[in-house]
């Protein structure tokens, strides 16, 4: 199948485009030729059927292309990121059988990103680095997905329960059920953006890709004291610049265990607030308790 024509809104030349995948996925760098023949060709085993494009490797996922103008080269820059992210988190079991949608722009006229269990949906970008951070944290979400409901779901669905019958009298959920909704979406945010920072190691790799800018960086020092930001995105931003503390003073030679150990403190401490959910939204304190229970590898 021919490599079909780029997009205006992805001018970006070849060359400048390899050169930014490469050094984002490790890849080796080679002339122009090669480079756009590489781009364009990984991996190698790239089946097309209309717009369904199948990437065979050992951890089986499909990329689909929801726009004609998306090119083989977009597609094998998303197919060499998520073989990467596959090979990194196989600790936390075997990633396969999962979707990525493709959009060149969205039908909205915004973002159009997300994760879930079985399917990732993203909007090209042309800036690279944010394209893989952004894609990296919807990765993210589709992991814990796959996580969560294993070590949470029992506690989880024993305070729904009990929930149900504490619903206002227009049948909207609880303020506790809120709250706690609340809390489980921004420290899954909070572990995306991990996620993303250790994987590209690099503190501010969400800063440039979102609207919320220096609230998701990792070197900015958020306080966590006078901390009253409730949104989902930034309510643990402070746990942010621990996180970033720790790299900036250890390395990104551990990330695997980084990961590991914020998701560990992560489950502790949803399965805590599900036990004993709280009446009213604290960032500040919510901050101090997940920071408290991040125990780092020695």
């Amino acid at each position: 199948s021919r490599e079909r024509p780029l997009h205006p809104k992805h001018a970006m030349s070849n060359r400048i485009a390899y050169i930014l995948a490469a050094a984002l996925l490790g890849l080796p760098a080679s002339s122009h030729a090669q480079s756009c023949n590489q781009a364009a060709a990984e991996p190698a085993v790239v089946v097309v059927t209309g717009t369904d494009v199948k990437i065979l490797t050992q951890s089986r996922f499909r990329i689909r292309p929801e726009d004609p103008s998306i090119t083989r080269s977009d597609v094998a820059f998303y197919g060499k990121l998520t073989r990467a992210l596959v090979d990194f988190l196989k600790p936390f079991g075997k990633l396969e059988n999962f979707e990525v949608n493709l959009h060149q722009k969205s039908k909205w006229g915004g973002s159009e990103d997300s994760g879930y269990l079985g399917r990732i949906t993203v909007t090209l970008r042309e800036n690279l680095a944010e394209a893989a951070a952004v894609y990296i944290h919807e990765f993210g979400h589709m992991l814990l997905e796959n996580l969560l409901p294993k070590s949470v779901g029992p506690v989880k669905y024993k305070f729904l329960e009990a929930e149900h019958t504490r619903r206002d009298p227009g049948g909207l959920p609880s303020e506790r059920a809120r709250n706690m909704a609340d809390i489980e979406q921004g420290l899954a945010e909070f572990f995306c953006d991990v996620l993303a920072v250790v994987f590209l190691k690099n503190p501010e790799a969400l800063t440039t890709a979102t609207s919320e800018g220096v609230k998701r960086s990792f070197s900015a020092r958020h306080p966590v004291d006078t901390w009253t930001d409730t949104s989902q995105h930034t309510m643990y931003s402070p746990a942010r610049s621990h996180v970033g503390n720790y790299l900036e003073t250890k390395g990104y030679q551990s990330q695997l265990e980084v990961v590991r150990t914020v998701l560990e403190a992560l489950t502790a401490e949803l399965a805590a607030r599900y036990e004993n959910p709280p009446k009213r939204l604290d960032p500040a304190e919510l901050n101090r308790s997940l920071i408290e229970r991040i125990r780092w590898p020695n």
